[in-house]
């Protein structure tokens, strides 16, 4: 195809699926020759991004482009794995700006700055693209970070894949058999995750309300039914955050941001009347209650055994 404005149309239109990438291969598939690659880098049309990869002026540099130059300079069956596909997938309790892919196959990659990882277990059903970007299921991202993450933080990003309606819990279950073999590092963590977690339960709305059931856990408590509907008959009343139904009793985690505004504090306490009028004790948890849960922990342990 040469150089002429054909050449950049083509080039332009590979780039724009690719955040602004092309590779060689490509390049030479549209009929460039080294002299050709050499002189738009002089010109500074092209920057070298990783061997083999090039971002094309006009897109200016990130992270996700960063990160798929990766996954482009090692291999065609190169993915965003581990902590950055967490990243990709938006889960919380990750540190930015890591560069992590997963390559399917025996030959060993070395890339400055990224951590490369190798699979003979890499089937096509752990493969999608996000934001253009090759990367591991969400299944699979979430049980390769068991490898990295510790119970805690595995599991708030479990409930964020839950409430986000990017997995489910039977499914997530299902990849974690298939993929729970002698000497897969990390496996231990995402099996006591699942273990910990009721299947018929749902998911609590927001990370400090799961840090608030394991504080209650963690002193001896049974854990609650989260997200609990209490209704009077058959007419609903109020979705509270944990509950021990048995007991009638409520936990409301209270955050400023949720409460702000009179009208808002005005419906909060309707709707606190109108779920103590049916017989329920409602204990309110603040985010000093998480940090330290031993007032707390004692008024409701008191309340069960009332």
């Amino acid at each position: 195809m040469g150089t002429g404005p054909g050449f950049d149309a083509a080039v332009a239109a590979i780039a724009s699926s690719q955040r602004g990438l092309v590779t060689y291969e490509q390049l030479v598939a549209l009929g460039a020759t080294g002299t050709i690659v050499r002189r738009r880098l002089a010109q500074r049309r092209w920057t070298k991004m990783r061997p083999g990869v090039y971002r094309i002026e006009g897109y200016p540099p990130d992270w996700h482009q960063d990160l798929l130059a990766a996954c482009l300079a090692t291999s065609g069956t190169a993915l965003a794995s581990h902590r950055a596909a967490g990243l990709v997938w938006g889960l919380p309790g990750l540190e930015p700006g890591r560069l992590e892919v997963m390559v399917h196959g025996p030959r060993w990659h070395r890339l400055p700055g990224v951590a490369c990882h190798q699979s003979i277990d890499l089937p096509d059903s752990d493969r999608t693209t996000r934001d253009d970007i090759p990367v591991t299921t969400i299944d699979r991202t979430l049980i390769d970070l068991g490898r990295y993450l510790g119970f805690a933080a595995l599991e708030e990003a479990v409930d964020d894949a839950l409430r986000r309606g990017l997995t489910t819990i039977d499914r997530l279950a299902k990849r974690a058999i298939d993929l729970d073999r002698p000497g897969r590092r990390g496996r231990q963590v995402i099996r006591a995750v699942l273990r910990a977690r009721d299947p018929s339960g749902r998911v609590p709305e927001s990370i400090p309300e799961r840090r608030l059931v394991r504080a209650l856990r963690r002193r001896g408590l049974p854990d609650p039914v989260l997200q609990f509907d209490i209704c009077d008959g058959p007419h609903f009343v109020a979705r509270v955050d944990a509950a021990y139904p048995e007991r009638r009793l409520a936990i409301e985690y209270d955050s400023y941001e949720h409460h702000s505004g009179r009208g808002q504090h005005e419906r909060d306490l309707a709707r606190r009347n109108r779920i103590q009028a049916l017989g329920w004790q409602v204990f309110h948890a603040t985010a000093a209650d998480v940090r330290d849960p031993t007032d707390l922990v004692a008024a409701i342990r008191t309340a069960l055994a009332a």
